[in-house]
């Protein structure tokens, strides 16, 4: 049998050995002495702990698995699992009881492959004193992680009985329904609530130092027993939190280990949970500090004061920010000072505002705008810094992928869309929180459409002249104008997990309502008279809720120019200045897309298979087009092969009458100079 290999590669393949070494003391912090693991000899297990197989079943069989994600040393991803039979399952169940029973988690779930992600771009020159960015992720094996699954279930559900062991409410990361929305959306809140009153908000964000793989294994076990978890939960992550190991390759190209003393694995399914219990006491300060919020999304922190006048506001945050500091290097973790911002919120009159705060004998200046959670935010929340990141992003992005997709021989719309789909993931990131704004800016607003019309071409192959409504159109991708503003939707969804009626159906229904709201907004939009696009939008406007429905078919380069009369026409060619007349080329009549879709005499046979194929018996336009393919494979098929037929015959042609006219011009240049 092949021997299964012990780490995986990444760019610790290519550090030289003492960078490496630097790298990772730095990235893995050594603890010295292990923390003591307390005495479980008294220990009587009951029954009532006993592992079910619904909980097997649910972390193994109706867990979501993706066939491309990295497995972890034994090689197994959760795809495998999942073909697992009745009697495996519940052999897995036997196994997960006795790792229970006698508090042992396996040694072997507890190595990890290590990757080293870099951060930012790599240095070349890189020396010892100056180490490369890397985020270290843990790939463990998906056996040992169904296990932390149940675990974390066994923690959550005590958590609901218990409300003393549960979490802050500012805590926004790692938890069920909650996002870096929802924090962003407080932080607004609490500081606009201030400013509205004339009243004023200090906001200090503070980094914590390689958080999650140094916080101390004593403090999340004393934090388990303070908060009073069964002994049973914590005997097995006494177990979980020793001997861990990290697998990795080395410059040489063998595999290298190296213990692991501190932290919770990145990459883990129990880590997270442990990291909020164990920094859930910074956050639970603040309830005993007049008008000081702490706001945190896993490790990024936030202190947020307010106050009726800038002296008191700002002194709280000072106060604040002290105690909190203090308190996480109690944790044994530690604050990058020089990566400490603050930011002051005001309302519209105020003068003489300090541009300084002084934390522990550090002055930090008050940034005009601070970036928390991947949001630009300013002190009047108006997001210009944001909006010009983003844009500046996305012209990055377009750019790098445009390249990739031509018009023609290029991919198919499906993988296209995948395209369109990566910038506008970037594009609408933490719109819930500034879309309102957006559409209020006209000017940055008209600024990112040009850059998503952009996009809609490239999804559609069409050309350059096309314009936005119908490329938007087409690609079935709305403006942003009827994209940003999706705070309402994401309010309504998270009155209803707060209300616990979420569900699958709920939600369905909300984006249903959404949806129709969306296509009423757009249809009166594009319905305007006098402008671009009419041609197309008088085919797709009458059936858009069909047309973005549809799952089926792809837009060609030739399907796009007939929808859109850009291309091979002889009026379009006139209109750009590549033709003296618009006859038709095989007629004599007056040519565009309409007259090739229904008039032409040179593709009747053609048109009357298309007819049959489509059920047609009457001359069609192209709202009958639309109509036929948009809710139907088969007809979106016929119409394809029409199409593909009749342009490729039209751009021969238009070759061919190009050729006569520059060998035309050859023979006149060559009559004149022998003249």
């Amino acid at each position: 049998m092949k021997k299964l290999k012990t780490a995986t590669p990444g760019i610790s393949e290519l550090l030289e050995p003492k960078i490496l070494s630097n790298l990772l003391d730095s990235l893995f912090p050594r603890r010295g002495a292990p923390d003591p693991i307390e005495d479980w000899r008294d220990f009587v297990w009951s029954e009532d702990w006993a592992i079910q197989t619904g909980e097997v079943l649910e972390v193994i069989k109706k867990r979501t698995a993706s066939a491309t994600k990295a497995p972890g040393p034994d090689g197994f991803r959760l795809t495998i699992w999942k073909c697992c039979t009745d009697a495996m399952i519940e052999w897995i169940r036997h196994m997960f009881d006795i790792c229970l029973i006698n508090g042992k988690f396996p040694v072997a779930w507890k190595r990890a492959n290590l990757v080293l992600i870099p951060k930012g771009k790599p240095k070349p020159d890189t020396t010892e004193s100056e180490l490369p960015k890397a985020r270290p992720i843990c790939l463990l094996n998906e056996i040992g992680k169904a296990f932390e699954r149940i675990i974390v279930g066994r923690i959550l559900k005590w958590q609901d009985a218990h409300q003393e062991s549960a979490l802050s409410a500012n805590q926004f990361g790692f938890r069920k329904y909650r996002s870096t929305y929802d924090a962003l959306l407080m932080l607004r809140e609490i500081t606009s609530r201030a400013t509205r009153t004339g009243g004023f908000s200090v906001v200090i964000s503070l980094d914590i130092r390689n958080a999650f793989n140094s916080i101390p294994w004593r403090i999340i076990r004393e934090t388990l027993r303070h908060k009073g978890f069964p002994t049973y939960l914590r005997r097995i992550i006494d177990s979980y939190l020793s001997d861990r190991v990290i697998c990795y390759s080395g410059q040489d190209g063998k595999g290298h280990e190296r213990d692991m003393e501190a932290g919770v694995p990145q990459g883990s399914a129990l880590g997270p949970i442990l990291w909020n219990i164990a920094f859930d006491g910074v956050l639970r300060m603040a309830d005993n500090v007049n008008k000081c919020d702490i706001l945190c999304y896993a490790d990024d922190t936030l202190i947020v004061a307010t106050g009726g006048d800038v002296v008191r506001a700002r002194m709280r945050a000072a106060i604040t920010a002290h105690r909190v500091i203090n308190w996480i290097n109690e944790l044994g973790l530690s604050v990058a000072t020089e990566k400490t911002e603050a930011i002051l919120f005001y309302g519209k009159k105020a003068d003489n505002l300090p541009n300084y705060i002084i934390i522990n004998d550090l002055c930090i200046d008050l940034a005009p705008t601070i970036k928390y959670l991947g949001v630009f935010i300013d002190a009047k929340w108006t997001f210009s810094d944001h909006f010009a990141y983003i844009q500046g992003r996305v012209e990055r992005i377009t750019g790098a992928l445009t390249r990739l997709m031509p018009n023609l021989k290029g991919p198919d719309e499906r993988r296209r869309r995948l395209f369109a789909n990566v910038v506008l993931s970037v594009l609408l990131y933490g719109a819930p929180v500034w879309g309102d704004e957006l559409v209020t800016s006209h000017q940055r607003h008209m600024a990112l459409n040009r850059l998503m019309g952009s996009v809609a071409q490239r999804v559609i192959s069409a050309y350059r002249t096309v314009s936005g409504d119908a490329a938007f159109l087409l690609a079935r991708i709305p403006p942003l104008r009827f994209l940003a503003p999706i705070r309402k939707v994401y309010a309504q969804l998270k009155g209803l997990k707060d209300d616990g009626l979420y569900t699958s159906e709920t939600r369905d229904a909300v984006k249903e309502a959404e949806f129709v709201n969306m296509c009423k907004q757009w249809r009166a939009f594009l319905e305007r008279p006098n402008t671009p696009g009419e041609y197309t939008k008088m085919a797709v406007v009458p059936h858009l809720e069909s047309w973005m429905r549809r799952k089926h078919g792809s837009l060609s380069f030739h399907l796009t120019q007939i929808l859109t009369g850009h291309g091979c026409f002889a009026n379009f060619l006139r209109r750009i200045g590549k033709r003296a007349d618009d006859s038709c080329d095989f007629c004599g009549e007056a040519d565009s897309a309409i007259h090739t879709l229904r008039e032409c005499p040179a593709w009747d046979w053609q048109r009357i298979i298309l007819k049959r194929a489509l059920g047609l018996n009457r001359d069609f336009a192209p709202i009958d087009i639309i109509d036929a393919i948009a809710g139907n494979w088969e007809h979106w098929y016929a119409f394809s092969a029409f199409t593909e037929e009749v342009m490729r015959e039209k751009e021969e042609e238009e070759r061919r009458r190009e050729r006569i006219r520059r060998t035309a011009t050859s023979l006149s240049s060559e009559e004149e100079e022998s003249g």
